[in-house]
């Protein structure tokens, strides 16, 4: 059964993760970690969503969103 699906709120905030498939790793090294980085950037460059924490492990991350005008 899958998960319900997430509410589209208007200035909604958000806990984001992802992870590897199989629990596999996703960051082998530091350029890694920097290039995720440049996308928390620019998902609010192009979307207008705001990350306001993150949190980047071997095989997932966390990440804390703001949607000022929703559409995650």
């Amino acid at each position: 059964m899958s998960r319900p699906l997430r509410p589209d709120l208007v200035d909604g905030w958000f806990h984001v993760m992802n992870r590897g498939i199989s629990h596999g790793d996703v960051y082998f090294d530091d350029r890694d970690r920097v290039e995720r980085g440049q996308r928390f950037a620019d998902i609010y460059e192009r979307f207008g969503v705001v990350t306001h924490a993150y949190g980047l492990m071997d095989n997932h991350y966390h990440a804390l969103v703001h949607c000022p005008h929703g559409h995650l």
